[in-house]
């Protein structure tokens, strides 16, 4: 996974990326932080995915492929 949870100095969860966590993304339970954590994940992994589609369009023509609809 991309991102992961991180327990803070005062008990709460954020989810986060090495020894840096997300400020916006901040939550009372391990539990919400760790949901969070994977949607983030998926978010990133997903955008990824389609800037590799796009540049195989580019470069050689194939078509793209929406992953979009296959999401929950």
């Amino acid at each position: 996974m991309k991102y992961k949870t991180m327990k803070l100095n005062d008990g709460r969860y954020a989810v986060a990326t090495g020894q840096r966590y997300f400020t916006n993304l901040v939550y009372e339970t391990e539990a919400e932080a760790d949901k969070q954590a994977i949607i983030e994940s998926a978010r990133w992994h997903h955008e990824k995915s389609q800037d590799c589609l796009w540049k195989l369009n580019e470069k050689y023509g194939v078509e793209p492929i929406h992953f979009g609809d296959y999401l929950c």
